[in-house]
């Protein structure tokens, strides 16, 4: 799958891939099946479904872990990893290519109420974070694609640049 076509956010399913029958997504685990879409509900989003189905009893499989922002999903995506993103569709993500991590002090961070915005040197645009860095932390790395940048995370001390395969 191709990361133009993901709509976020993205949960994490597991390394079985779900079994599906007639537009339901779910897992069997010690005989008892756990629903994790089901597309035949009238819905306009995995949210939306999912809530359906909370609200009629079904026994829902846990989405323990979001992630909102791509950078946060490149860091965990291996290959053989399921996820399904916020329209329903599943599916595993192999990183193929090796990109520039680059390391740039944070100039300035915009609180909000439910993230933050921070600048960094040398770069007009402003990274959206569902976190404030933290005192200590006063760099930010960026992966370097094309001539864009993706926030990959915060870090105490400034780093040599160097890659990431995403």
């Amino acid at each position: 799958m191709n990361l133009t076509q993901i709509s976020w956010p993205v949960y994490r399913l597991g390394t079985d891939r779900p079994n599906e029958e007639e537009g339901v997504l779910f897992y069997i685990y010690n005989d008892k099946i756990y629903i994790i879409d089901d597309k035949t509900l009238e819905a306009e989003s995995l949210a939306g479904r999912r809530l359906k189905l909370l609200v009629q009893g079904i026994n829902l499989y846990k989405l323990k872990r979001a992630f909102f922002f791509l950078g946060d999903f490149i860091k965990v995506a291996k290959a053989g990893i399921w996820f399904i993103d916020s329209t329903g569709k599943i599916f595993t993500y192999t990183k193929k290519d090796l990109v520039p991590l680059v390391c740039k002090k944070i100039t300035k961070i915009i609180p909000s109420v439910s993230c933050a915005l921070i600048e960094v040197k040398d770069i007009p645009a402003r990274f959206k974070v569902l976190f404030q860095p933290t005192l200590e932390e006063k760099y930010a790395g960026l992966l370097k694609l094309g001539r864009g940048y993706i926030f990959y995370g915060f870090y105490k001390e400034p780093f040599k640049d160097t890659v990431r395969k995403i």
